[in-house]
This record gives C-alpha cells, structure tokens and sequence, in this order.
C-alpha cells in the first residue's frame, strides 16, 4: 500500500510542476496531466494478494495467495505464498505449468518463439515476413475447449494472440504488417512511388488449417473481414467448439468499463487576484475571500482491468462566487468599491487512483476544468454612487487545474477539491485568477 501511495503522490507532484507557471499556458500543461498519469499507471497499478492456485511442472498444486497486478503486460513471473503470513515464492514461467486466480484470470507458461515486430503504422519495416525471438512469458487463457486461444501484450506494447489444438503445442497466430514502395507515377524520365502499408495475414492460413474439420466455421475466414483481436478470434473459436460439440471449460469475459453516477453537494471557497505591471487600477483590485455552493452530478468511468482502481471522472458542477473588494489605483482615477456576484457551470474532467480492498476507499484525483460563466454582474461605484463595469473585457470561458483526495464508503463520498483557475480577465496586460477549494459530498446511486 505504501509503495501504491508514495507513486501516485510522485504522480500528482509532478503534475504541480507542470501546473507552476502564469495561466497563459494552462491548456499544453492540462493536456500533459494525462501523459503524466498514465506514465505512472503500472507502477501504481493494485498490487494485492488474492486468492488463487499454482500448477507446477510436476502435477502438483499449491492453493495460497498470488499476488496480482491485474497485468496489461505478460507477467514475467508470478510471486505466490500459502497463507497471509508464509514466505513468498517467486516463480518464472520455466518453473511452472500455469497459475489461477479465484474467479479471475488465468495464466499459461509459454517458452516458444513470437514476432516481436510492431503493428504500429509509423514502425514497421519491409519485410513482409515474421520475425523471431524466443521468449519465456505468461499468457492469459481467453477460451479452454478443444481449441483455445490465448494472450499476451509483450512489453513493446505488441499484442500476441496464441492457439492450442487438442492440446497439443502452443503456437503463435501471425501477424506481420510491412511498407512497400509502390508506383504512383512512371514516365521515361520519372518514376514517383508512395509508401504503402501491407498486411501478410497468415493467423487467417493457420486458423483455416486449424478448423478444417468443421468446414461451416473455416470456410468464410480467408474471404470474411477478420482483425488481428482477442475478441473478433475468441467468437471465433467459440463458434468452432460449438461445431464440434465440444465442451468449453472457459471462456474469458469480455474486457468492459463500467459507469457510476453521483450526485453532490458541498461549498467553495474561493481567492480571486488580478495581477498586471501597467494596468494598476485593476491589477491593483483587492477582493474578499468568499465562502459559496457547489452542487452537481458526476459520472465516473472504472477501466477495464484495473482492479476498479483506476478511472476516468467527470463531474458537471454549479459554483458561485459573490465578494466586494476595492478597485486599486491610478493617476486621475479614484478608488472605488467594486461587488462582484458570478454563478459558473463547471465540467471537470479527472484521472482517478481509488485505493480498493477496504471497506473504507481512499482515493486521489487529478485534471482539468472547463467552465462558463453564467452570471458575471462586476460593478464598481463612483462617489456619487453610480455604477459602472468594473471589467469593460469580461472572459466567461474558464480554464483550471483541479486536484483532489478523498474517501468512498459504500454509496457515500466525501472529498476536497483544490482548483485552480484563469478567471474572468479579458484584458491583454491583467492577469487573473481563482484559487478555489471544495469540501464536496457525493452519494452513488
């Protein structure tokens, strides 16, 4: 756990970082929030224990805990103990025959040859052949049946997808996309090609060859669109058991997000400042602190495969802001009193760590806003008590940063919110800002 926290906290400090600054920058450096996070998704990634079973290499099995990561890479190895208090093993794929977690994954020793080439378009080279590396990896079960389908996502990011008949070898389906040079434009004196990307699709040859004996089902994959995915080949094998009336001992279940909606409601309290070198009447604006409302809706996106860890939260909130100030000086100007009374809808969008396995769920949160202002009354009142626009250029479009910690406990949220904002100046040489805190309580329906 403490691992889990000190790495979302480097996480979130480096998002700080990238925050410090003026505001004219805020939307390269909101858009680096996301790269920053995910830069430091696997190693805060839910590590626990869960309960789960080693086969060994010898038929044996071990029934304990197996530490889980909820893997987007192949694991290459797997850490296990028998109970909460023994010695934890460490075991590589050449030690055992497979590993299970309760009612979760499961995981296949494979020690075989993959082609290692990427499938990214701006990466591929011009061979239109499959390369070759033997690797020792674990891969995961996505069908058990007279024909299974496994896979693996190397460290390169390159998904592997492996197939296993009668349960005989493990072999990989290959993929291989290439460039070619092709001709465009040829005459006596000038020949202009292009680059062009090619698929060498041989997982359709070796899946034809493999369902031969149930021509309904191989017939149409050479002619049919087919991609190179889990879940386009897992119907696929599915469909070709089903033919062969054999039974199916497992079946993954399709990878999905799932959505929760709140509603919430709390207070803000907000420090707006105006800063500029030239114009000092309203650069030099002091206003009060102010204490308003928030309230909203909010909808939170689990990733698939992130022990419900990770997610993507986006909240659409109502704030106010009403304070009085003074305006500040300037030659042949006087200073006045300005009262100000702003009401934004806010849409905040966050990347969200939850720290699962308790009943108690602390989380951290951090990311962007966008909001508009509603209501933008800011007036200022001379000597003789007529009013006038404080701001002549008044922004009703808002950009922040926004971080955030708090707890779930079953249905009921509690957290606190820091944002930092542009505020409303529309003025070239006045700079402004909010610095804005929310103590916020949530109820998931």
């Amino acid at each position: 756990m403490k691992q889990q926290y000190y790495s979302v906290i480097r996480c979130l400090d480096l998002m700080l970082i990238i925050m410090i600054g003026n505001y004219s920058g805020i939307l390269i450096r909101s858009q680096l929030i996301f790269i920053v996070c995910f830069c430091f998704k696997q190693p805060v990634m839910a590590q626990q224990f869960k309960p789960g079973y080693v086969l060994l290499n010898n038929g044996d099995t071990l029934h304990g805990l197996i530490q889980t990561e909820n893997w987007g890479k192949a694991p290459l190895k797997v850490q296990f103990k028998a109970s909460a208090t023994e010695t934890l093993h460490t075991y590589s794929p050449l030690l055992i025959h497979s590993f299970r977690i309760k009612g979760g994954d499961w995981y296949f020793s494979y020690v075989g040859d993959i082609d290692p080439s990427s499938l990214n378009d701006d990466q591929l080279d011009y061979n239109p052949f499959p390369d070759t590396v033997r690797v020792a990896m674990f891969i995961r079960s996505v069908v058990m049946g007279k024909l299974s389908l496994y896979y693996a996502r190397d460290y390169n990011d390159r998904v592997h997808l492996f197939i296993q008949k009668d349960g005989g070898a493990t072999r990989e389906l290959n993929y291989k996309k290439y460039y070619i040079e092709e001709r465009v434009l040829a005459d006596y004196r000038n020949q202009i090609t292009r680059r062009t990307i090619m698929a060498n699709q041989i997982y359709k040859e070796q899946l034809t060859n493999l369902m031969a004996d149930c021509p309904a089902v191989a017939i149409g994959i050479v002619s049919q669109p087919l991609s190179y995915s889990k879940n386009d080949i897992m119907e696929l094998v599915v469909e070709y058991n089903r033919c062969k009336s054999a039974k199916t001992s497992f079946v993954e279940k399709k990878e999905a997000w799932h959505f929760q909606v709140r509603a919430h409601a709390g207070i803000n309290y907000a420090r707006l400042q105006f800063k500029s070198a030239t114009n000092t009447y309203i650069g030099g604006a002091t206003m009060e602190n102010a204490l308003g409302y928030a309230f909203g809706l909010s909808l939170n996106a689990v990733l698939p495969r992130t022990g419900n860890s990770w997610s993507i939260f986006n909240e659409l909130m109502l704030r106010d802001y009403s304070s009085t100030g003074v305006s500040g000086t300037a030659p042949f100007k006087e200073q006045r009193p300005v009262k100000m009374d702003l009401i934004y809808v806010k849409l905040g969008t966050m990347i969200r760590y939850q720290f699962t396995g308790s009943a108690a769920q602390p989380f951290l949160q951090a990311g962007i806003t966008n909001s508009v202002a509603l209501k933008t009354t800011n007036l200022e009142t001379d000597s003789s008590g007529l009013t006038y626009n404080f701001l002549q250029y008044f922004r009703t479009y808002e950009q922040g940063l926004v971080f955030g910690t708090g707890i779930e406990y079953k249905s009921v949220t509690w957290d606190i919110l820091l944002e930092f904002s542009n505020a409303m100046s529309g003025y070239s040489d006045v700079k402004s800002g909010f610095t804005t805190w929310y103590v916020m309580m949530g109820y998931k329906f």
